[in-house]
């Protein structure tokens, strides 16, 4: 539990308000039976209660208590039974008749009202029954963290110390003693436990700026091995113990007589696995929904965010989005609003790329606070956003908001910014590249606190992406009504995704909120894996963005159709056999077996089953089928899989099927065609959809998020020219799969044409002139880009990040710096097969690019052609690893016809290179080329003569 910030609430035969010493972290009193009775009746006692606690040497009274107003009432109907503000501490007797009741607490010198509904269910009132509830006031809290579960490979375990809120009461810690509970009986007494480790401090926490961001918050990392000598000298192995690693942690406080806090205890479980998590190539496990130590107010705390990379490592998982409340990023701990109310975005922000490596991503994010179509609040996450957006909510801090109560000076206005509509902000994340997902929508209702689920209206706003229906891993209500919201979302034909995330405050271990300690509920108990290849942030955020992601608490199950993997769309325009690959794994402590369903879902109809199946998953395994569809729709599969005697379960995102017929639509700057804009035609087109483009001058800026071909009517890029309406962002910003652009000059924008994650794209026979940089890949692959002429562009030619397995050829660029890489750009082929053909400059064979520069000095300027084919002699590296092993050269030829005709078709004159030519053979006794035609003297003077017409 974090700390002895705790409020009991007890249900025996009278009400009870007393005041007891706040000396643990863990410490809960435990009650006598009662004896049975008609009536129900309700102890509450508090427990370290009031912003100025202080304690007698004895530590059994209190100078100062701060009145609390207290309320029962029905569940159902909110009618109150039962309402007094306490004053001191004094006993009460109420009789209840049995029946479900819920409790509200309103500190007098607080402004927020703290809600007891066990999650929604209410409380059940019988004689001799009782329920422990928790809240977290603003004394301090003394906890310890660790991992719940430790991945093979691991040496020792992190146990994170932490000391927060000690600005009111200063905590002196002497050292911290780590135990191996032997008995497993969670205990405070030592005796019969092992101490492993210990660690001596003798410092004292108090009202400065520590470790943490707020004043008197401190945190330590200490790492117990896995085996090693206990503190008597004598080896240990935790592996040899069967199950869990039962550990009791031990905050030895030293402040004296007049200073009495008392010792701190902590009880963890660890699961030292054999077993990694289920894992398949280019799929990353994360945490979508997670609260660092930037939240921290009088309702909750986090975890530093150091301590929740070493976590989350532990733990298995590859990524995190840290998803602190808006509310606490814009509160000012000091009260007097000297700090940038963006302070705790920017730390924050700076810690998640410092702590963020190879193997774990830290990535920051936002849950904000909004308004609902009904009036009620609700909470948004937003992913991919540059800086934090305003909203209020309860955190019981006086310096921040709250969503019920803003007004602190009594002058009827709200002193905090207002809380936004959330349609309002959802389209502003949206017009920004952001993402936004519904957090928790059908959780967290609370009539006080106008706290509401989200509503179909919310729901239905198209620049939502999706909902985190999955939150907290036993949370079986909220996940079942989200399944059904969400199939009734796609089988209307909306492309919406689904989440799954833990809400998890630090947490690694187990979770404790509101009274209720779960075992079950940590950070990263519930998982969603996203595909990213490479694994890079920009690859999370992407799949965030495009549902190429599965939810899970055990097994991961994958599935493709014709090679489409989910969260993209396959095209079909009739009816064949398609091929499904279902892939699944899970571990012996998962469940070996793995059953699964596949679901199809057609448009406007009803979901059916098409398969189910079994297969075994330890290691790996694959399946293959056939199916056939005959309407436009989805497909989505659930799995299975049992272990430790219970079942774990597992979601995909769908694929999408659209079965039509592609329509050409035009577009021309005159009259007579579909459009007039290249967007408009592209906003109004269906996927598989042909854009055929007139002739003209287009000024504007083009968003592609669709599988459309984009074409010149003509064919020839100087006669249909797209310029950026806005020089600051991209002339072609492709962002769907199966795009294909020819035949434009794209020219005046930042990047010329950008693939933003995309695949199989064909970009060919455009010419990219005059912007910063001409071709931007930024995490796209199995790409095919030719015949393009990039040329003149201020940075870069061709910028490639985390881009792999595209095709580069036949391109001329022509650029200061034709190529930039960052990241790994693996298995880019810039190359053909040597074939005849004319190349972009004319040569007789088709192979690799044209390598130019404005001043001379390009690789295709200053390389050798000794054969006269076109192809440099040696390859050319333009970075990053990638070579381009045919590259081009300018031939010793150009357009020059057989023997018998002097003069090209069309009357072109001979040039100058043509006469070169000629004077070479003539003066080597060698044949034409491409012929055994003899240049004789006469017939090279009849060349001269034709040069010197010309």
């Amino acid at each position: 539990m974090k700390g002895d910030k705790l409020f009991i609430f007890s249900i025996s035969l009278i009400i009870l308000f007393s005041i007891l010493p706040v000396s643990s972290a863990n410490s809960i009193e435990e009650t006598n039976s009662i004896e049975e009775s008609l009536n129900g009746t309700i102890t509450l006692k508090f427990v370290g209660f009031g912003d100025n606690l202080v304690q007698s040497s004895a530590g059994s009274e209190i100078s100062e208590f701060f009145p609390v107003h207290i309320r029962i009432v029905d569940f159902d109907n909110e009618e109150v039974c039962w309402e007094k503000t306490i004053e001191e501490s004094e006993a009460f007797d109420v009789s209840i008749e049995p029946d479900r009741y819920k409790v509200y607490a309103k500190y007098s010198n607080k402004k927020s009202t703290i809600e007891y509904d066990n999650r929604g269910i209410g409380y059940d009132v019988k004689a001799g029954k009782e329920i422990v509830l928790y809240v977290n006031t603003q004394n301090k809290d003394v906890f310890s963290d660790a991992s719940w579960r430790v991945s093979p490979g691991e040496k020792d375990i992190s146990i994170l110390l932490c000391i927060v809120d000690a600005n009111y009461f200063d905590y002196d810690l002497d050292s911290v003693k780590v135990y191996l509970d032997i008995d497993r009986d969670g205990a405070e007494n030592d005796a019969d436990d092992r101490l492993l480790l210990e660690k001596q401090y003798d410092i004292t926490v108090e009202n400065k700026l520590y470790n943490l961001y707020e004043y008197g918050d401190w945190y330590d990392l200490i790492s117990l091995p896995i085996s090693g000598t206990d503190r008597n000298g004598n080896p240990y192995n935790l592996k040899d113990i069967n199950g869990k690693v039962y550990l009791h942690i031990k905050f030895e406080e030293n402040g004296g007589l007049f200073d009495p806090d008392g010792d701190a205890h902590d009880n963890l479980r660890i699961e030292l696995s054999d077993y990694f998590l289920p894992s398949i190539r280019n799929w990353h496990a994360g945490d979508t929904h997670y609260h660092s130590s930037y939240t921290d107010s009088l309702v909750e705390s986090g975890a530093p965010i150091e301590a929740t990379a070493l976590a989350g490592k532990e733990i298995g998982l590859s990524w995190v989005t840290i998803t602190d409340h808006s509310f606490d990023l814009d509160s000012d701990p000091s009260g007097s609003d000297s700090r940038n109310e963006a302070e705790k975005w920017i730390y924050l922000t700076r810690e998640c790329r410092e702590y963020s490596n190879p193997e774990f991503l830290c990535i920051p994010g936002e849950e904000i606070s909004v308004v609902s179509e009904e009036g009620k609040y609700i909470h948004l996450l937003a992913y991919n956003i540059s800086s934090p957006i305003k909203g209020e909510g309860v955190n019981g801090d006086p310096f921040g908001g709250n969503e019920k109560n803003t007004d602190t000076d009594g002058d009827g206005i709200d002193d905090r910014a207002v809380t936004f509509n959330a349609a309002e902000v959802m389209e502003n994340i949206r017009d920004l590249e952001g993402i936004s997902y519904a957090a928790h929508p059908f959780d967290c209702a609370n009539s006080i606190l106008n706290r509401g689920f989200w509503t179909p209206a919310d729901i239905e706003n198209s620049a939502l992406t999706g909902l985190e229906i999955w939150n907290e891993a036993d949370n079986m209500a909220e996940l079942e009504t989200g399944l059904e919201v969400w199939k009734n979302l796609l089988l209307s034909g909306r492309n919406i995704f689904i989440l799954a995330g833990n809400d998890a405050h630090g947490d690694f271990n187990h979770k404790e909120a509101l009274g209720e300690t779960s075992w079950e509920n940590a950070f990263g108990k519930v998982r969603t894996y996203i595909y990213s290849t490479p694994f890079s942030k920009e690859g999370v955020l992407e799949a965030l963005r495009n549902g190429n992601s599965i939810l899970t608490e055990g097994p991961v199950l994958v599935f493709e159709v014709e090679g489409k993997g989910i969260g993209t769309t396959l095209n079909i325009s009739e009816n064949k056999e398609l091929t499904i690959n279902i892939t699944g794994v899970s571990c012996p402590a998962l469940g070996e077996e793995i059953s699964y369903t596949l679901y199809y879902g057609p448009t406007g109809g009803t979901e059916r089953v098409l398969f189910s199946d079994s297969f075994d998953a330890y290691p790996q395994n694959c399946q293959l089928k056939t199916l056939n569809l005959t309407a436009s729709g989805y497909l989505r599969a659930e799995a299975y899989s049992s272990g430790n005697d219970r079942v774990y379960r597992a979601y995909t995102n769908p694929i999408w099927i659209s079965k039509s017929v592609s329509a050409t639509l035009t577009v021309d700057d005159g009259p007579g065609a579909d459009y007039v804009s290249i967007q408009d035609a592209v906003d109004n087109a269906n996927p598989g959809d042909t854009i055929m483009v007139y002739p003209g001058i287009y000024v504007e800026n083009v968003n592609l998020n669709k599988n459309l071909t984009l074409v010149s009517f003509s064919g020839i890029p100087d006669n249909t020219i797209v310029k950026a309406a806005d020089p600051k962002t991209h002339v072609f910003h492709v962002r769907a799969d199966r795009v294909l652009i020819r035949g434009f000059k794209v020219e005046g924008g930042l990047i010329g044409i950008y693939l933003n994650n995309t695949h199989e794209c064909n970009i060919s026979n455009n010419v990219l002139l005059n912007n910063t940089h001409g071709i931007w890949l930024e995490s796209s692959s199995n790409n095919e880009l030719s015949g393009n002429t990039v040329n003149r562009n201020s940075l870069h030619g061709m910028y490639m990040h985390d881009s792999a397995y595209n095709i580069i050829s036949n391109n001329c660029f022509n650029n200061t710096d034709n190529t930039y890489f960052e990241g790994p750009c693996p298995g880019n082929l810039w190359n053909t097969t040597k074939i005849a053909g004319n190349n972009i400059i004319g040569g007789p064979y088709l192979g690799g690019n044209f390598w130019v520069t404005p001043d001379g000095t390009g690789f295709s300027q200053t390389h050798n052609d000794s054969d006269g084919d076109g192809i440099c002699e040696e390859v050319y590296e333009p970075g990053g690893g990638n070579v381009d092993n045919l590259p081009l050269i300018m031939p010793r030829f150009v357009d020059w016809n057989p023997w018998s005709e002097l003069a090209s078709p069309g009357g072109v004159a001979i040039k100058t290179a043509e006469l070169q030519e000629a004077v070479y053979c003539w003066l080597n006794n060698e044949s034409a080329p491409g012929t055994a035609a003899e240049i004789s003297t006469e017939r090279l003077q009849e060349v001269i003569s034709l040069w010197l017409e010309s």
